[in-house]
């Protein structure tokens, strides 16, 4: 063999090479990579802080799982979280994963609890379907880690056994279920979506339902609750001032 066959050989084996160091670098860092996409995507397509407590994913068993996820408030409301996700569970397709597509055969959530705040002017959950509607956010972050967009397919997405805690500020706390969510087939029909349009199309639903609860807090069951609460703080005084402003009306 001569010299350039030599060194076509020896180049073709260190692309290999280097190639095999990549692929193992990738795979061994795949859940910090996930996370990171998870919280860069998800803060600009909701328009708050996104945070994820962990991701483990096994491509050799085609599982993964979510661990901790939460949603931050707007701005003008209180601190916490707007949602909170303690498990997604996720099956994928490793037969015909890419660096341009990623199918998950399933996604499944249990017992998530949504926080809605229900202040004067509006509640927190509203602001977030407003963000999530205003389409303005990009993905380019998404693919800072491939130099490529991936996409995604989820055949089968369920949100099950959600609750929703509706606060109104220095007054009380109401608790309620959210319907179940089920939906199918997300990007299917254009062979993948990008992260930020497959997190819209599975919040929007999440936020409408629990919006609907919220929504059925009246400005007369505030001013209720706002007088029962008064009543309770004052006691015995609320009698005596009660007794006190009715004695011109005898």
């Amino acid at each position: 063999m001569g010299k350039a066959g030599k060194l076509i050989i020896g180049g073709v084996v260190g692309l290999i090479v280097v190639v095999a160091v990549v692929l193992t670098l990738l795979v061994s860092n795949l859940d910090s990579i996930v996370k990171r996409a998870i919280e860069t995507v998800g803060s600009q397509v909701t328009g708050v802080p996104v945070n994820v407590g962990s991701v483990s994913i096994s491509l050799q068993e085609g599982q993964g799982s979510i661990s901790n996820l939460r949603v931050g408030n707007p701005r003008g409301f209180e601190r916490g979280n707007a949602l909170e996700l303690e498990t997604i569970a996720l099956d994928l397709d490793v037969k015909n994963l890419s660096a341009e597509l990623v199918r998950l055969e399933s996604v499944l959530v249990k017992g998530a609890t949504v926080n809605a705040i229900q202040g004067a002017g509006g509640n927190n959950l509203q602001a977030i379907l407003d963000n999530l509607k205003s389409g303005s956010s990009s993905d380019s972050s998404a693919t800072e880690d491939s130099g490529t967009e991936t996409k995604l397919i989820i055949d089968d997405f369920q949100f099950l056994n959600g609750a929703v805690n509706v606060t109104i500020p220095k007054l009380a706390t109401r608790s309620g279920k959210i319907p179940d969510i089920k939906l199918k087939g997300i990007g299917q029909q254009s062979n993948g979506v990008t992260a930020g349009e497959a997190a819209r199309q599975i919040l929007e639903p999440i936020m409408r339902q629990s919006i609907s609860t919220v929504s059925g807090i009246s400005k007369g069951d505030v001013e209720k609750i706002a007088k029962d609460k008064l009543n309770e703080a004052l006691g015995d005084d609320a009698k005596k001032l009660g007794g006190f402003l009715n004695r011109g009306k005898d």
